[in-house]
């Protein structure tokens, strides 16, 4: 019995980096969208059910993090993996604020990103909340320790 597919959408304005995920989503047998710019993320967001977003923070016409609070806005509660080359912690504290369930930052390894997504996946709904709770507090930890080393 062939497991159901899931859909994966990828959003980055680099092509080279979109079809390298694209593929390796693909060979795990998952459906891949993809999308260049913030406004097309939206429209697919938000007009087709996906299974998860892939998104990268620095897009040509808002900013990934802007997409991933409107996704929340609009009540839509599809796993989100920010992907970023802006490792500081108060990047991804915002990120994790905004509603993403993972931050990586770049370089990464694409096998790396799509075991997080497999796990993302494979996680049950109920499950993914408490993950999301549990990704907010450690948020909160890194917005106190970097106010803590700032004075």
């Amino acid at each position: 019995m062939t497991r159901p597919e899931k859909t994966v959408l990828i959003v980055d304005d680099d092509g080279p980096s979109r079809t390298v995920l694209s593929i390796v989503c693909g060979s795990r047998g998952h459906a891949v969208i993809e999308a260049a710019s913030g406004a097309d993320a939206l429209a697919l967001a938000t007009s087709r059910r996906l299974d998860l977003i892939l998104l990268d923070v620095s897009l040509p016409d808002m900013s990934g993090l802007e997409v991933c609070s409107r996704v929340r806005e609009a009540g839509l509660d599809t796993p989100i993996v920010m992907l970023s080359g802006h490792a500081d912690p108060a990047d991804v504290s915002r990120g994790l604020r905004l509603g993403a369930d993972e931050y990586l930052t770049k370089p990464f390894d694409p096998d790396d990103v799509v075991t997080r997504v497999q796990e993302l996946l494979a996680t049950a709904p109920a499950e993914l909340t408490v993950h999301r709770e549990a990704e907010l507090q450690k948020a909160e930890l890194l917005d106190r320790l970097e106010a803590a080393f700032r004075r």
